[in-house]
């Protein structure tokens, strides 16, 4: 993750979290991140600085980061720089002559490692404050969100940056991911193209060009890893863009009339745990957000008709401010399992568009 600020304070700052998709610890595995925090003049003359002071929110909670800052450790620090901490407080002072002068393009880095991230999904809320001269009033520089995901979580934010698009043009795939695990991208008419990505992953974002599309295609990023049992898991996320006048594949076609491709149909029951059954090929468009603080998670599987292995894809709301949305393509006589769920509650609509008329019928 990387976000900046942009006030009218005398730095700009960036944080970094590794990995880039921070995951909360399990009951077996305690997670750890590193933060970097790093600042910069905004202005070309030399400026002064007396102050920084970084602060992360310590506790149990959904919006606290982790519950042990005294085990965190300071990584690295800009040479003539010392910082002063207490809990989750970090204050950067100049460890001679004070205010330090600053020359562009100088900057100022802390980074922190051994952050353990306690168990609770949601979002943590850091903070950077800068003071110019002593005694002067300190500035906000920035606020920064870190997204805590659940464990076991593999990528996030798969999304394509157009969704709707003419004929024989591209679209750009990106997202994020833990390190580790080989990351396929199945595309095409029934997932038939499989590429291995993993050499278009930096930092953990991944980015990938597709070729020129004729037709409206489903893309499924797929992460494999294993246990240290040797249990194979995988974890997938998709996403669909829809090309303008596509080439049509057209077998036995008779129409008398108005005919409709697309259908729709309210789904309804699913919160809580829900089977479904498509009539049809289709697509379900869903979306969930959370009531409160905590978040809900949105989680749609797919088998197939005579298969074993199911595709799953998941879509998280960290608040009651933050809508999350879920575009799962669905093959005809394919089983689809959808859940909501959430610890404040959730608001959340589904709608299943079949290609004609077949519905998505529940299964007692």
């Amino acid at each position: 993750m990387t976000t900046s600020a942009e006030p009218e304070t005398t730095f700009t700052c960036s944080v970094r979290t590794s990995p880039a998709l921070v995951q909360v610890s399990a009951a077996d595995n305690v997670s750890t991140a590193e933060l970097v925090i790093e600042l910069a003049s905004r202005r070309a003359d030399p400026v002064s600085c007396d102050q920084i002071v970084f602060e992360l929110p310590v506790g149990a909670g959904s919006d606290a980061l982790t519950a042990h800052p005294d085990r965190i450790e300071v990584a690295e620090i800009t040479p003539g720089w010392e910082v002063v901490r207490e809990r989750g407080v970090f204050e950067l002072r100049p460890s001679a002559a004070s205010p330090a002068r600053l020359e562009p393009p100088d900057t100022v880095l802390l980074r922190l490692a051994n952050v353990e991230v306690n168990h609770n999904t949601g979002a943590a809320m850091l903070s950077v404050r800068e003071k110019p001269e002593p005694g002067a009033a300190a500035l906000a520089t920035g606020a920064f969100q870190v997204a805590k995901m659940p464990a076991g979580v593999m990528i996030t934010s798969f999304q394509a940056d157009k969704n709707l698009i003419g004929k024989n043009e591209t679209v750009e795939l990106t997202w994020s991911c833990t390190a580790g695990p080989d990351y396929w991208l199945y595309y095409g008419k029934d997932s038939q193209v499989a590429e291995r990505v993993n050499d278009f992953i930096k930092d953990g974002k991944g980015k990938w060009t597709s070729p020129k599309l004729t037709q409206t295609t489903a893309f499924m990023l797929l992460g494999i890893t294993k246990k240290g049992t040797g249990e194979e898991v995988r974890y997938g996320l998709t996403t669909t863009v829809i090309v303008d006048k596509p080439d049509l594949e057209v077998g036995d076609l008779r129409a008398n009339g108005v005919v409709s491709l697309l259908g729709n149909q309210r789904v309804d029951g699913y919160v809580g745990g829900q089977s479904y059954r498509a009539e049809t090929d289709g697509m379900l468009m869903a979306w969930v957000r959370s009531k409160g603080s905590q978040t809900a998670e949105l989680r749609v599987s797919v088998k197939l008709a005579g298969g074993e292995k199911k595709t799953v894809s998941v879509a998280r709301s960290l608040n009651s401010s933050d809508q999350a949305n879920l575009l799962v393509p669905v093959p005809g006589k394919a089983t689809v399992f959808v859940n909501a769920s959430g610890f404040d509650g959730v608001d959340t609509e589904a709608t299943w568009c079949p290609l004609g008329a077949g519905k998505l019928g529940p299964i007692d």
